[in-house]
């Protein structure tokens, strides 16, 4: 996207970036040469360690919420908004990359979706390709910033995707969540996730799943509860499911993914979290037993949580004891553990103050730390959950940083920032290590001949350069009059390269960029659009509809307006990506229009994933505080409007270019024009078009009403 806020994020990025290259080089020399750490999966070495290639690595973990739709580009986050003027695969890079200079190391992720408009498995076994690719991407800059990641494979809560709809996909009203862990049709419906995850080829950069050392491991189920179920229920499933992940994908690690709750020990029974005061013992209710769960062979580590405030154990003396509990049952398990989950509430309501956060994350840092240096078993901790700045909570938990968002300029993550740079002193060679082999680079592909005029970061990419750089590149010729793809800085644009939006668009020409992905409302808003489009020259818009197209001649702003392709062939509805553009086609017929109206192709669409985004040619629309009467369409006269012709300013942003104005007339007023037409042009009465401005001796119904292919109750303007 064309913002300036970009090349701010970039400089932040390449600060940022910087710093954490400072640390890297703190760091220990391994014991062996081997490869950048990027290219080993983690393992567990002796004294319960893990490590990366021969060196020990201890996970300093942060839990991100809505990945898979942020990375694949949703407009809207379920969880905490997007940042204004922040995309979410924008969001994800600064993430990680505030993560890493603070010394943070490990992301954990859902393998599924949480919000019901991007879901990634609709059904049993189909999934929405457009969405997966929002993982590919995010294990993409994972690898690029040094981050690992942890995948759970599903979640027990969410109705989306999680046990809920497991369940629910059955259409069996007499089967409920417990029922996931014995139900033969629900266990092969997760197999068969399990396998489609591990067994993905990354469409960015080539890595199968299983083989992609980014991925630190493989989660089986976050926070699973078989409540009231005959105990031994999770574990029977846990080393069903366990021993098939292993025989899918030996490279990586393999947890459970649970509280830690007991269920069955009399000495560890008292260790579960009870209600107070006086409340009913719940925790053994729930089908978890730790000891139990984590004992099959195939599960690599031992996990738990931490929840003061869900579990109503709110009094410092819990976290140390239940911390101390796991680390025990760590050493009787013989491998390592990890606090993979904790979290504190900031609740007015539930007189939880921010204060009372950051006493609570002391307590809790405090303590993993000392056993971490003790070298017991445990071995990392990770914090609940990672707010960017401007992102906002969800009502349902007061707005705000909501219950559980954490700032970067947060104590708390200042606090958790400390724990993990103390952990990096940790990370020193093996001496006892024999050095595995790295992981196999997937063979990289030259995809420099689908590069838009030769830039960087445009074009196609993956391991066939079938995948899409940016949302469109869009450079087609087309015909007289032409589609122009709707601009990013005007009413009604919104980003949404998942194909959510568009799906549910009353006009199913809304594709490829064309026409507002949101509602436009008035005509005013339409026409501020096609001035802020290079080569728009007209527009078709609908009150009823609040549709706006933009039409315009043949350049590299348009889009084809023939015919679509037809379902099932490249670029068509359920059909292959579109194939990747050959050599320019040959230049377009002469438009009929007047010569300014036909303006010299100068802007081109640019990854906007790309964080190099500054090219001596770049393209600079005109940004909205150049333009004060576009920031008040809704109370500003049209003439005011309209006779300011506000669409392309040099880079300093100091010289209004020439761009023709735009005639309107309010509807019904033929013949009145707010703005003077140029010489050799009329009004034109057109059927069923309030009014059209056209060269003189256009016959009314002619040639502009056709080209446009206006629909009945729209206006039809043409620029003059």
């Amino acid at each position: 996207m064309m913002r300036s806020v970009l090349m701010l994020a970039a400089v932040a990025i390449d600060l940022l970036a910087s710093r954490t290259a400072a640390l890297r080089q703190l760091a220990a020399a391994p014991a062996q040469a081997q490869a950048p750490s990027g290219d080993y999966f983690v393992q567990v070495g002796s004294g319960l360690d893990f490590e990366i290639g021969c060196d020990k690595f201890f996970p300093a973990i942060w839990n991100q919420w809505e990945v898979i739709e942020a990375g694949a580009g949703a407009p809207f986050l379920l969880g905490a908004s997007l940042p204004p003027g922040v995309t979410g695969p924008e969001l994800l890079r600064n993430q990680m990359a505030r993560a890493a200079a603070a010394g943070l190391n490990t992301m954990r992720i859902w393998g599924q979706a949480v919000d019901p408009m991007y879901q990634l498995q609709t059904s049993p076994g189909v999934y929405n390709e457009l969405i997966f690719s929002g993982l590919d991407y995010a294990l993409d800059q994972a690898r690029q910033h040094n981050i690992k990641i942890v995948i759970a494979f599903i979640d027990n809560w969410n109705v989306v995707e999680g046990v809920p709809k497991y369940v629910a996909w059955t259409n069996n009203s007499a089967l409920n969540s417990s029922d996931f862990f014995t139900d033969p049709q629900i266990m092969q419906w997760y197999q068969n996730h399990v396998k489609t995850l591990i067994t993905r080829v990354n469409t960015i950069n080539g890595y199968t799943y299983s083989e992609d050392p980014t991925i630190f491991a493989w989660e089986l189920i976050n926070e699973p509860r078989c409540q009231y179920c005959a105990n031994g229920t999770i574990a029977t499933w846990v080393d069903t499911m366990a021993a098939y992940v292993k025989t899918l994908d030996k490279n990586h690690l393999l947890t459970v993914g649970e509280e830690g709750f007991w269920s069955t020990t009399a000495s560890q029974l008292l260790d579960n979290p009870i209600y107070e005061p006086g409340g009913s013992n719940w925790a053994p209710t729930q089908g978890q037993d730790f000891l139990a769960d984590h004992s099959s062979p195939n599960i690599d580590f031992s996990s738990f949580h931490l929840w003061i405030d869900n579990w109503n154990t709110v009094r410092p003396d819990f976290p140390p004891q239940w911390i101390a509990s796991h680390v025990r049952d760590g050493a009787i398990l013989k491998k390592p553990v990890l606090l993979e989950e904790f979290g504190k509430w900031v609740n007015a309501t539930a007189n939880s103050s921010i204060a009372d956060r950051n006493t609570y994350f002391k307590i809790i840092l405090d303590t993993a730390f000392q056993y971490i240096a003790n070298g017991s078993a445990l071995k990392g901790a990770g914090f609940w959950q990672f707010y960017a700045p401007g992102q906002i909570g969800p009502a349902n938990e007061g707005l705000g940083e909501g219950l559980y968002g954490i700032l970067p300029t947060d104590q708390a993550f200042l606090e958790f920032s400390d724990f993990a740079e103390k952990l990096a002193a940790f990370n020193t060679p093996d001496p006892s290590c024999q050095l595995p082999a790295p992981a196999p680079i997937p063979k990289a592909q030259n995809c420099s001949s689908t590069e838009v005029r030769g830039l960087p970061g445009t074009g196609y990419e993956g391991p066939t350069c079938s995948q899409d750089i940016d949302d469109q590149t869009a450079s087609y010729q087309g015909p007289l009059i032409c589609d122009v793809a709707y601009p990013h800085l005007a009413p009604g644009f919104i980003f949404d390269p998942t194909g959510a939006l568009n799906s549910t668009a009353s006009n199913s020409s809304k594709q490829l960029g064309v026409g507002n992905p949101a509602p436009v409302n008035t005509l005013e808003d339409c026409l501020i659009a096609c001035e802020s489009a290079p080569g728009c020259s007209s527009v078709t818009f609908s009150a009823s509809a609040q549709n706006c197209f933009l039409k315009g001649c043949p350049s590299n702003n348009t889009v084809t307006c023939s015919t679509p392709p037809p379902p099932g062939s490249p670029g068509g509805i359920n059909g292959p990506p579109e194939l990747v553009p050959g050599p320019p086609a040959p230049a377009a017929p002469p438009c009929n229009l007047a010569p300014y109206l036909c303006p010299l192709p100068s802007y081109i669409y640019v990854n906007y994933y790309s964080i190099a985004r500054r090219e001596s040619d770049w393209p600079h629309q005109c940004p909205l505080s150049c333009c004060p009467n576009m920031h008040n369409s809704g109370q500003a006269d049209s003439a005011s409007i309209f006779a300011s012709t506000c669409a392309m300013y040099n880079p300093e942003c100091t010289t209004l270019q020439a761009n023709p104005g735009i005639a309107l007339s309010p509807s019904g007023v033929a013949g009145k024009e707010l703005v003077n037409l140029p010489s050799g042009y009329a009004s034109v009465p057109v059927p069923g078009i309030d009014l059209a401005f056209a060269p003189s001796g256009t016959p009314a119904g002619g040639a502009l009403q056709q080209a446009a292919q206006a629909p009945s109750g729209s206006a039809t303007v043409e620029a003059g």
